[in-house]
């Protein structure tokens, strides 16, 4: 499971989360809290918004927030 990615917790086909796969892997209280993230209905292509530094301070999460609202206009 390490080399695995959020893609294998959604049933592509139903655009759905797995839940009988994430219930299997997580305790309770974590996969309710994965199921209550919603899901897009259209699919779309990954795209980085929080580059990795090693000093993530406020600084480089305003820089990122505005990186994100800057690529959904």
């Amino acid at each position: 499971m390490d080399d695995c990615s959020v893609a294998v917790l959604i049933d592509e086909s139903a655009r759905r989360w797995n839940e009988e796969l994430i219930d299997g892997i997580f305790s309770q209280e974590e996969a309710a809290l994965i199921k209550k993230n919603p899901l897009s209905r259209r699919v779309s292509e990954d795209v980085l918004i929080w580059p990795y530094t090693r000093r993530m301070g406020s600084t480089h999460a305003k820089q990122a927030i505005g990186s994100s609202k800057k690529k959904r206009r």
